[in-house]
């Protein structure tokens, strides 16, 4: 194709050896550059989305079929394995599983990772973009363990499907009836049609269960009600631009029609503080996706972690209106974290260990210590185990 860099044969290799992924953004920009000397074909519009990994060969398989049907086709000697089936190329995983595969056409490039969970596109075909975009949803993972995460690339924000191992439900036994509410006002409110806040806000120092907290609302939150977004804390302040919002109208009109769009930071403390010229653009973008004109269009609901305690939160943040739930999560008070101990050490709690209020993380870390004869526990952190499961951890 007239529009692909004179350098190509060279990178062949390199593609077929399973590097095809990184050359994309190379061939992208080529893409780009002939856009601007031809205008007449329009604009370069680019995309990406993430793509099930739990059957990376399956995957392939139909992205594969899909690309030649949209009459795409492979890059030179490195399309030959994926004439193969997937039956073949489960019996020779190395000439299918562990490579990414590049598809062209005049003024359009793909790239397809199913090992990595990564499909990237670069076009001037407003069709062939739209199509693309109705049709991956059909393959995408709807269970409730399956979140987004945001990662940056030299092609902007993309968004990574993965799935969050140790499928359990919140051991409430482990949290004060306090922190109990709160979680179950969150977890209502986050999928409600017509929120009274949108922004949820768990703090408290370390090792009190924050983020099995987060875990647990993934797990209770329908899939079908809600898609979850988590979000690095350092690109918060990145959040209001074009980029960021690109995706998240993508995500809007494809996979979360009629759901909420629930963006997690764990570790937000930068936009959540008051503003003190260090951090005006995290908590900016932070009040503008709870309850500014963006956060109304796309329907979005967050929910932050912090160490930081309620007053040192900036007021705009915490006005009623925004706030869905601010949730404080502290030491657990004495008889509660010897009834946790006792649950877990499946014995009574020698005197003098648990005196005081206490972290859960420091109760649970109690059962393994061996000058206390606790039996070893694997009971995760926040959650119930079933006895079959127990057992085999």
């Amino acid at each position: 194709m007239d529009w692909l860099p004179t350098e190509f044969p060279q990178y062949q290799h390199s593609a077929a050896d399973g590097y095809g992924h990184y050359l994309f953004p190379y061939f992208a920009l080529a893409l780009h550059k002939e856009a601007l000397r031809n205008p007449a074909g329009g604009p370069v519009l680019t995309a990406a989305w993430s793509v099930p990994r739990s059957d990376p060969l399956d995957i392939e398989q139909k992205l594969h079929d899909f690309a030649l049907a949209q009459g795409l086709h492979p890059f030179g000697v490195y399309g030959e394995h994926l004439e193969q089936t997937p039956s073949v190329a489960l019996e020779a995983p190395d000439s299918w599983y562990d490579r990414n595969a590049l598809y062209q056409c005049e003024g359009t490039l793909l790239s397809v990772d199913g090992c990595h969970g990564r499909c990237r596109l670069a076009t001037r075909d407003k069709t062939l973009l739209k199509t693309l975009s109705d049709w991956i949803p059909t393959i995408q993972t709807t269970s409730a363990s399956t979140v987004s995460f945001l990662v940056s690339s030299a092609l902007g924000f993309e968004t990574q499907q993965l799935e969050l191992p140790n499928k359990s439900p919140l051991c409430r036994e482990n949290y004060t009836p306090e922190v109990l509410t709160g979680f179950d006002l969150i977890a209502e409110a986050l999928v409600e049609p017509k929120p009274f806040g949108r922004l949820a806000i768990l703090d408290g120092p370390q090792g009190t269960g924050k983020s099995f907290m987060v875990r647990a609302l993934v797990e209770v939150v329908s899939p079908d009600k809600a898609l979850f977004l988590f979000v690095p804390a350092n690109l918060v302040s990145q959040l209001s631009g074009p980029n960021f919002v690109t995706v998240l109208f993508r995500l809007r009109g494809s996979t979360t029609k009629g759901k909420s769009l629930i963006l997690v930071v764990e570790d937000a403390d930068q936009a959540l503080v008051t503003r003190d010229g260090t951090n005006e653009a995290g908590v900016s973008t932070l009040l503008n996706l709870t309850d500014g004109i963006l956060g109304d269009l796309l329907d979005v609901r967050m929910i932050c972690t912090t160490n930081r305690k309620l007053e040192e939160i900036d007021k705009a943040v915490r006005r009623k209106g925004r706030l869905i739930c601010h949730a404080h999560l502290g030491p657990l008070p004495v008889e509660q974290a010897r009834a946790v101990y006792e649950r877990l050490a499946k014995q009574q709690a020698p005197k003098g260990v648990i005196d005081r209020p206490m972290p859960l993380a420091d109760v649970y870390a109690l059962t393994h210590q061996d000058d206390h004869q606790a039996s070893p526990v694997r009971e995760s952190l926040g959650f119930k185990l079933g006895r079959d499961e127990r057992g085999k951890r």
